[in-house]
């Protein structure tokens, strides 16, 4: 194998590391990017292996050394390429003036490495993987972490990497002190490339022409076709029983609501209870026939208990938060999990959410009421159960035919319900809110919220249209897929219960084909709490004033794919700051400032070189990565591929500099006409591929772009000319603005929880201020059994004794005496 690289380029010092650490023997040629042996070499370093094959990214070349160092890993090599490295770049002055504004972010940048670095000891684990080696060799060169503050762990680990014998090794051949950010401007040409086929190029060229668009009138009700690809969607019903917090809104709404964006532009209609979402007149994105169904969940023991609470009637509470819901989304019993191994404290009657498993009320440990927060009494009640286990040989087929099309979580949570057995499953409840069923001897009971809850997904469909059998129960000859987007708390239902009620039924009833789950999303590694102010909640992120774009983009760039992940204020501002205000709001501001500055915003005309040729080579990949991700429903992807067309567009403007060419020579003004009008193509393709996303800044930039949406071809993954030369632009402006930290530090302590400032307190002001607390939650236990209004005090009061007994420590060590007296004040 072979590395080739430019001299002082921290990538190649980090590829040579990492084929140290594989035990590869590899030669290292320090060449030229203009160098005529490197014609068909674009970007340096690029790794030859020993068939001829050139890996010119150095992420895949880590995965190429590293197969199996998983997923976490593969996010850090992400993250150092999509938002450190170009942070980096942008602060040391590569190819153009140091930005000064850029300080701040690569500063959240780092205390983010801090922050992990707490918890663990390495990136991605317990070991050094590819991620260590990777985000330390863009932190060594010209000095960056110099003047850092608290930075004591990112320091350890630097110094732990540089320790490494095979680093040690490499460093004594590629010194630190030669390794700099100005190696990189001469070791990329425009976000380059290896060799590419001459028939790839043709195609590029062959597919770059004006195509007429065709104005498609939209039908007054979706319904599904013989011979064409029909996807019906749904979401988990979210209860409307609280304020759903950002880990509830990109778990099932919002990363429906994008796929269906990809799928079919929406036109959302909101009425009672459910929301319909379908296509729309103008914008198309893939151009399927697309029908998205979702709405509020009413019934079940949840609703009760806030009513209960809230000492209000449950349609008044379904009322009261589905009002909360709408603008947002434009059990009585809990205990200990009694499964081994879990012991979840705050498992419901019905499931535990920790662990996934089916959990009877009687067998919760030490259960207590919700609402009173005393011990139930168990009564002798008759009740109705779905026989399961009569129909689990023919689940057991249907999931192995058709859980390829399954998120993985999916998969393994089916599995391991079939391979336990399945058990009867109990679909009655004695509550008054629900419901009612229809038999005689059980008219004062209600169905099980999760026995009749997904029958809303037909009822609702229903309320659209007559026409509903036609998506649920199609004839023969049309094909629907059915797609379903939760968290994995609810896999279960989707993938057992319902299906196997359909197949009982035997009715001919799509059955789910796409089950897209996500992990869970944390708050700041920690857990988000409502009651204890813990976390971003629906109407606070409209508060806070950030666009809610910006927060679909974050939360879909954040969602929990593969493995639980957690939202940052730090990462937030980095993502805004580095990959939309930086990356793709510079790129689509300068083109279009460009046209209208130099020509009256008229796209000027274009004669394509080979160089623009492979350029569109470029973007044709990265479109087709952007295609098969969102094919998959794979958001996160899609969004990698996005931003890495902008930085195509922007290594291509800032490498050929055509604010250079237009003083030169008529030909070099040609040259410039030529760069601006491609990038303006390349910006209305990104306004395209960024409405899932962001639609109302989508929106924004057809305004400026002075255009409409066109649909993609999943089949001919290929730009078009969507701008010819000749056609008028709006008015450029500014897309994105700052995040600035004074901003974010205040959010991050409003969104933080009760602060708790006592820890100067002597022994006795502790015991005064513990008594004094445990004084108010009393009174407040006393005046109400709505557990959000008195748990926060009781969090507040639990710190107080632990700060307590931590200071009768002190003050017992100090004196010689043997236990702390501990303050006897009872809640």
């Amino acid at each position: 194998m072979k590395i080739y690289t430019n001299e002082g380029n921290p990538f190649g010092l980090k590829l040579q590391i990492l084929a140290k650490l594989a035990k590869c023997e590899v030669t290292v040629e320090k060449i030229s990017i203009n160098d005529d042996r490197t014609k068909n070499l674009l970007l340096l370093p690029t790794l030859e292996l020993d068939n001829g094959l050139m890996l010119f990214s150095t992420s895949a070349a880590a995965k190429y050394f590293f197969p199996e160092e998983g997923e976490k890993r593969d996010e850090w090599l992400e993250w150092s390429a999509n938002v450190l490295a170009p942070t980096l770049v942008h602060l040391t002055g590569v190819g153009h003036h140091a930005n000064p504004h850029v300080l701040p972010i690569l500063n959240v940048l780092i205390k983010k490495l801090e922050d992990r670095l707490k918890s663990s000891p390495y990136l991605a684990g317990n070991s050094v993987t590819a991620a260590d080696i990777s985000v330390w060799s863009l932190l060594i060169p010209d000095n960056i972490l110099n003047g850092a503050k608290d930075i004591n762990y990112l320091s350890r680990w630097c110094q732990n990497i540089s320790d490494i014998p095979e680093v040690q090794e490499i460093m004594q051949k590629e010194p630190i002190k030669s390794m700099t950010f100005n190696a990189l401007q001469n070791s990329n040409r425009y976000g380059g490339c290896y060799h590419i086929p001459v028939p790839e190029i043709a195609n590029a060229r062959k597919h770059f022409i004006c195509r007429p668009t065709e104005d498609l009138k939209e039908p007054r009700t979706v319904l599904p076709k013989p011979g064409e690809k029909n996807v019906l969607i749904t979401s988990a019903l979210p209860y409307v029983n609280n304020v759903p917090h950002l880990g509830n809104i990109i778990g099932c709404v919002l990363s429906a609501d994008i796929f269906a964006r990809y799928l079919r532009d929406l036109r959302r209609r909101q009425g009672k209870k459910y929301y319909i979402s379908l296509n729309s007149r103008y914008c198309r994105t893939a151009g399927y026939n697309t029908l998205f169904i979702s709405g509020t969940d009413e019934y079940g023991t949840a609703t009760e208990n806030k009513a209960l609470a809230e000492k209000l009637t449950p349609k008044e509470i379904c009322d009261k938060y589905f009002e909360l819901h709408n603008s947002i989304y434009r059990c009585f019993v809990e205990g200990a999990c009694p499964h081994p191994g879990c012991g979840y404290e705050d498992a419901r009657g019905d499931q535990c959410d920790k662990c996934g498993k089916l959990v009877n009320a009687t067998d919760l440990i030490r259960p207590r009421c919700k609402v009173c927060n005393t011990a139930p009494v168990i009564r002798s009640s008759e009740q109705m159960f779905m026989d399961l286990p009569n129909i689990e040989k023919k689940l057991e087929g249907w999931v192995k035919k058709f859980e390829y099309g399954w998120s993985n979580n999916a998969r393994e949570i089916t599995r391991a319900w079939l391979r336990e057995g399945l058990k009867p499953r109990c679909i009655t409840r004695d509550l008054k809110w629900g419901i009612p069923v229809p038999h005689q001897g059980f008219e004062q009971k209600v169905f099980y919220v999760w026995f009749d809850a997904p029958f809303g997904y037909i009822s609702m469909t229903k309320r659209y249209t007559k026409e509903y059998k036609q998506w649920w129960q199609p004839s023969k000859g049309t094909d629907v897929q059915l797609y379903q987007f939760m968290a994995k708390d609810n896999v279960p239902f989707h993938s057992v219960v319902w299906p196997g009620i359909l197949l009982a039924i035997n009715k001919g009833h799509v059955l789910v084909s796409h089950i897209m789950a996500t992990e869970y999303l944390n708050y700041e590694d920690g857990k988000f709490s409502k009651s204890r102010g813990i976390g971003v909640f629906g109407n606070d992120a409209q508060e806070t004033g950030i666009p809610a774009d910006v927060w679909r983009f974050y939360l879909a760039s954040a969602r929990p794919e593969g493995q639980d992940s957690s939202f940052s204020w730090n990462d937030l501002a980095a993502r805004n700051n580095s990959e939309l205000l930086n990356n793709l709001g510079n790129f689509i501001n300068r083109a279009l400032v460009f046209c209208d500055k130099y020509y009256n915003g008229t796209l000027p005309e274009m004669n394509l070189s080979k160089e623009d040729d492979i350029l569109l080579v470029f973007i044709n990949r990265e479109l087709r990565g952007y295609i098969q991700s969102l094919e998959k429903a794979r958001l996160r992807d899609g969004i990698r591929h996005l931003l890495s067309i902008s930085r195509h567009g922007n290594g291509y403007m800032q490498n050929y500099q055509p604010w250079v060419l237009l003083k030169g020579n008529e030909q070099q003004q040609a040259r410039a006409a030529t760069i601006i009008g491609l990038c303006c193509n390349i910006a209305c393709l990104l306004a395209n591929l960024l409405f899932p996303y962001m639609p109302t800044t989508a929106r924004t930039i057809f305004q400026q772009l002075n255009t409409k949406q066109t649909s993609l071809q999943a089949d001919k993954p290929y730009i078009d000319m969507l701008l010819p030369s000749g056609h008028k632009i709006g008015k450029p402006a500014p897309i994105f603005t700052k995040l600035e930290q004074d901003f974010i530090e205040e959010m991050k302590k409003k969104y933080s929880g009760p602060q708790i400032t006592n820890a100067t307190l002597t022994v006795d002001e502790l015991e005064m201020a513990v008594k004094a607390q445990a004084d108010k939650v009393r009174q407040l236990k006393a005046t109400t059994k709505d557990r959000t209004v008195w748990q926060p005090e009781v969090t507040i009061l639990l710190d107080l004794k632990k700060q307590l007994t931590e200071a009768q420590s002190k003050q017992a060590s100090s004196t010689g005496d043997v236990e702390p007296k501990i303050a006897n004040n009872s809640n």
